[in-house]
């Protein structure tokens, strides 16, 4: 498979995990908010988020599969980037939060977090090796 043919399957996947995640994560706050919908159903319906997330991350490591050598190097240390910045703030966040009177980061925020961090970590790596910034 071709670099180009694994990037579109990846982004196409990841863009309907993502939609599902999103509507998912909306949907449940609107029902815990505006209906009386008993918890134990709104503990069920997390599965969808959930899924989403394990399906965003399984198409991630299908991808990093299926390209060659070069532009693998570049997505594992992008990962191992984000990685690193999610372990850092949660650990950090964490021992701030147990000795000093900081606001509660809830564990929520490592998604988008890592998100972050691995993305802005994937555009600095490929324009400092020349990879392909996809």
């Amino acid at each position: 498979m071709t670099h180009k043919q694994a990037h579109r399957r990846y982004m196409k996947l990841s863009a309907a995990l993502m939609v599902l995640y999103v509507v998912g994560i909306l949907g449940l706050s609107l029902a815990e908010k505006h209906t009386n919908i008993p918890r134990v159903a709104l503990y069920g319906l997390t599965g969808f988020p959930i899924a989403a997330i394990f399906g965003w991350m399984w198409g991630l490591w299908r991808y990093v599969n299926e390209i060659d050598e070069f532009l693998r190097a570049i997505q594992i240390k992008s990962i191992m980037y984000g990685l690193t910045i999610v372990m850092g703030v949660s650990t950090g966040w964490g021992l701030l939060e147990f000795y000093s009177e900081v606001p509660r980061l809830p564990i929520f925020y490592v998604v988008p977090i890592f998100s972050g961090a691995y993305g802005i970590a994937h555009i600095i790596i490929s324009r400092r090796e020349g990879g392909v910034c996809s």
